[in-house]
């Protein structure tokens, strides 16, 4: 892609700069500007979204970050020289929107993430919560790894360049991001199947309390 911004080249691993920004920001501003939109939104005076409702909204995001990446790609495609460099007259800076809802994304599953576990964790469990919750993240990067192997292998049979070949003017980058969109909703409507039937402690310490009151004369 074009990364010449005046006489600067801009290098492609310093796009990940839009994503920390952006998640950094969603997390201060928070309360300020998310929390005020979903009551102007749903009219009602809940202080924030619950914990469950944040990372299925994560969710969402990310479903729209893996298609606007697939547009971008089609679009570098459509850009591109037809040479054997990977180069493409489309501006680098047109990754900027995925970066951003990325970061978002992140920002809405991490904390409420971290903020769920928490809260419905008991006490003396807190450390193996802790552990369970790195050990997810690390089996995530494992899937993401495998994902990728199989998909190169399965697309790349019989002399094709496959999706994710090493030079993507070759490939269909495109398509494998349209593949983890459909990966995504598919995680998306699992997690809202079970986040419906979840029953937290919360509301189990209530109902245990209401049949105390209701069995005590």
């Amino acid at each position: 892609m074009d990364r010449t911004i005046l006489h600067f080249q801009v290098p492609p691993a310093g796009m990940i700069a839009f994503d920390i920004i952006s998640t950094s920001t969603l997390i201060v501003f928070y309360d300020k500007l998310i929390v005020p939109l979903h009551i102007k939104l749903t009219k009602t005076q809940s202080k924030t979204l619950a914990e469950l409702q944040r990372i299925g909204t994560g969710f969402v995001i990310a479903v729209v970050t893996m298609l606007f990446a697939s547009l971008v790609e089609q679009k570098r495609l459509k850009y591109s020289d037809g040479s054997t460099k990977e180069m493409s007259s489309l501006h680098i800076l047109w990754q900027i929107p995925q970066y951003i809802l990325m970061g978002a994304s992140k920002a809405m599953v991490c904390v409420a993430e971290k903020e769920f576990f928490a809260a419905q964790t008991p006490d003396g469990l807190k450390s193996l919560e802790m552990i369970l919750s790195f050990c997810c993240s690390a089996l995530g990067g494992y899937m993401c790894h495998t994902i990728l192997w199989a998909v190169t292998k399965i697309t790349a049979s019989n002399g094709k360049a496959g999706w994710v070949p090493p030079n993507l003017n070759d490939g269909n980058v495109d398509r494998f991001f349209f593949l983890l969109a459909a990966l995504t909703i598919l995680n998306l409507g699992l997690f809202v199947i079970y986040a419906y039937r979840y029953i937290s402690i919360s509301t189990q310490m209530r109902d245990v309390i209401e049949e105390m009151e209701e069995v005590a004369p």
